[in-house]
Parts: C-alpha cells; sequence; structure tokens
C-alpha cells in the first residue's frame, strides 16, 4: 500500500477527527466517557453524532487527496481562487491583483455563469459537488455543521475537474501569494 493509499484510508476512518466545534454534538460528560470506550464503539458513536455513515472508503479522489494535503491557509486561498473564478463581482479583497487577473482569465474559460445556479456560490458546496455526497459527508466536516446543506445539483462535472484542478495547480505554484489568504 502507497502513502497516498494510506494516508486516504486513515483519513476516511478518522471520521473528522479533529472535526469543527460545531459538530461535536456530545457534551463534555459525554465525551470524556467516549475515551473509556473500546475504540471501535467510540469511533462508531462519534460518527454517529457526526451524522457520518460508517462504511467502507470508495476510490480515492486525487482532488481531495490534494485539498486534504493543502494547509489550513493553502485551502482558504483554494477557496478564495474559486469564489474569484466564479463569482468575481463578489466583493472579497482576499486576492492580490494578480491571482484576479488569473481567475478572470480562467471564468472566461470555464464561463461559470452558464453552469452555475444563480445566487451565492459557496466554494466548500462546490468542493463537495466535485469529490461527490459519500466523500462530502467526510469533507465537510471541517467547517461548521449549519453552514453546508445542500450541495448543488446537476452541475457539469467536466467543468467542476477543470475548475478544480486549475486552481489546485494554482495552490500547488507557491509562489508570493499561495497560503496568505
Amino acid at each position: 500500500m502507497d502513502g497516498l493509499t494510506a494516508g486516504w484510508i486513515r483519513w476516511w476512518y478518522a471520521a473528522g477527527d479533529p472535526a469543527s466545534a460545531g459538530w461535536n454534538v456530545c457534551s463534555g460528560g459525554e465525551l470524556a466517557a467516549l475515551a473509556f470506550r473500546a475504540p471501535i464503539s467510540r469511533h462508531a458513536c462519534i460518527a454517529d453524532s457526526r451524522a457520518v455513515q460508517l462504511a467502507q472508503p470508495p476510490e480515492p479522489h486525487q482532488g481531495l487527496l490534494r485539498w486534504i494535503g493543502l494547509s489550513h491557509a493553502e485551502q482558504l486561498f483554494t477557496l478564495h481562487l474559486v469564489e474569484g473564478i466564479c463569482a468575481p463581482s463578489r466583493p472579497g479583497g482576499a486576492l492580490s491583483s494578480a491571482d484576479e487577473h488569473w481567475c478572470r482569465s480562467l471564468a472566461k474559460a470555464l464561463r461559470p455563469g452558464l453552469w452555475l445556479p444563480a445566487g451565492t456560490v459557496d466554494a466548500r458546496l462546490l468542493l463537495g459537488a466535485w469529490v461527490g455526497p459519500q466523500r462530502w459527508a467526510r469533507a465537510r466536516l471541517q467547517w461548521p455543521s449549519v453552514a453546508l446543506d445542500g450541495l448543488p445539483q446537476g452541475l457539469p462535472g467536466n467543468r467542476l475537474d477543470a475548475l478544480w484542478s486549475a486552481v489546485l495547480w494554482r495552490v500547488s505554484q507557491g509562489g508570493e501569494h499561495a497560503g496568505q489568504a
């Protein structure tokens, strides 16, 4: 088993540990009691409290593996880039002028206004639409639970692939702007 596969399996079975505080539905006493349970029982209880189904992991999603490997700052930068491409009129100020120019160029090629639903687009939900509901059930745990209901449906997979591949490539190039969002 290679390192990426092992990392994928570890991430899958962690069921969001550590998850955003909004996902901790157990009281402090219940969480303390979990420490004395057998690991399998503890894992099942935590997964259940976070609405995560215990299941065999699906095939690794290469893009999600890349996402998981990013630092928190790089993940924020990635989300800002996606929003800069998909909602360029939204005021933000999180991107440099060079990054804004790059986003405008990619938006001209991808034309997100033709395939995204009208209204505000949350880049995190686009990530979920890209990786699929089964993987998204675990990936979303890094944000508060109330923020991420309802994945957009019917988005073209080839456009999402192009969008996320380009943005993850941009972040992987490092440089003066990556991870400074």
